[in-house]
């Protein structure tokens, strides 16, 4: 019940303070080899995020992204009592499917969340570039492979996102001692 308004709270305060709503995936800090363990069971705009996790899991750390045409959008929560430390050359963000390790550029050194933390009860974003042979490999258009120049042609009846994230077995946000594994979330209610 706590872990549950915690993030209905997390949840009010996300869509308050972020410029775009970020709900594609929802993750916790975890070991990443208890990943089948943590489970997404439901989530709309009025209850917020409902899942299941074991008791070794931390939810007072979490993460939302959002899977863009050409960047993925994160979101990370520090709702504990420690600082989360930022490392530009040894973070590490990975897309997980079930063919592949996806490991997302993360940019401008300079642009890397403008610190080398993230501090208590705060939170922090970032948008990296998805890879492009991610984007090649998986993305689609009437059995026709698109190239990273048509990725902004984009028709009424297409959508690269949906065809992106069916792909996704989960994400991997790694800091120096903190993983976060996000899992996709089923659509709103």
């Amino acid at each position: 019940m706590r872990a549950t308004f915690i993030f209905i709270i997390s949840f009010l305060l996300f869509g308050c303070g972020s410029s775009s709503n970020l709900n594609d995936f929802f993750g916790i800090q975890m070991n990443p080899t208890e990943e089948n363990n943590f489970k997404i069971v439901s989530y709309n705009d009025t209850e917020g995020i409902k899942y299941q996790s074991s008791t070794n899991m931390n939810p007072n750390i979490n993460a939302w992204a959002e899977i863009g045409v050409e960047k993925i959008y994160f979101k990370i929560t520090n709702n504990s009592n420690l600082t989360i430390p930022l490392n530009y050359d040894s973070d590490n963000f990975v897309i997980i499917t079930n063919e592949k390790e996806y490991y997302i550029n993360k940019g401008n050194r300079y642009e890397y969340f403008y610190g080398n933390k993230i501090d208590p009860n705060s939170y922090d974003e970032i948008a990296l570039k998805i890879p492009s042979d991610f984007s090649q490999d998986f993305v689609k258009r009437e059995g026709a492979m698109l190239q990273k120049d048509i990725m902004g042609d984009v028709s009424k009846n297409w959508s690269p996102n949906t065809i992106l994230k069916e792909n996704v077995k989960y994400i991997l946000l790694k800091f120096e001692n903190i993983v976060i594994v996000l899992k996709k979330v089923p659509e709103s209610n």
